[in-house]
């Protein structure tokens, strides 16, 4: 659903392409709404609560610290970074974010930050590109096939940067 949400909004200017996509995200609330039950987000909802602490000890905090940042420099040091190596890499700085104590520093938190957006352009990309596709398949047409491949091009000038940028950092 957030998917196309997402796409409504980038190609909000297409008439054909939002025709396409308000059709699929009424189809996927349609769907959303007839498996939701009162029962399955109070299930939900209980196991989210035995799995979240009522607070976190210092130690706690470091242990969780050091295991989010050493995933990261696992996942950086891979000698090829593919798309699921890189959004792992968003999960784990976004949860690093919430933690104030690794980023107090001006200059952390600007590149965490910076580092997180780039990611999740990346990542949003990734998903237009795989709904442009899907729309490919059913209306082949020269315009669509000019948006894929300006968004496999985007893809491609994003990974780079985000290759570049983790590789400057663990030198």
């Amino acid at each position: 659903m957030r998917n196309w949400q997402l796409f409504l909004q980038t190609f909000s200017r297409n008439r054909s392409l939002k025709r396409y996509a308000a059709r699929s995200l009424d189809a996927a609330i349609s769907s959303l709404q007839q498996s939701m039950t009162k029962n399955l987000v109070s299930n939900a909802e209980k196991k989210i609560l035995r799995q979240v602490p009522r607070y976190f000890k210092n130690k706690e905090m470091r242990v969780f610290r050091h295991d989010k940042m050493q995933t990261i420099d696992h996942l950086a040091h891979q000698k090829e970074l593919g798309e699921e190596e890189l959004h792992s890499i968003r999960k784990n700085l976004k949860d690093l974010q919430y933690d104030k104590l690794l980023t107090t520093k001006a200059t952390k938190k600007k590149y965490y930050d910076k580092l997180t957006n780039k990611l999740g352009s990346l990542q949003d990309c990734r998903i237009e590109l795989q709904l442009l596709e899907e729309i490919n398949q059913q209306y082949a047409s020269t315009q669509i096939q000019k948006l894929v491949n300006r968004r496999i091009e985007k893809k491609r000038r994003l990974a780079g940067e985000v290759t570049k940028e983790l590789s400057a950092q663990n030198n």
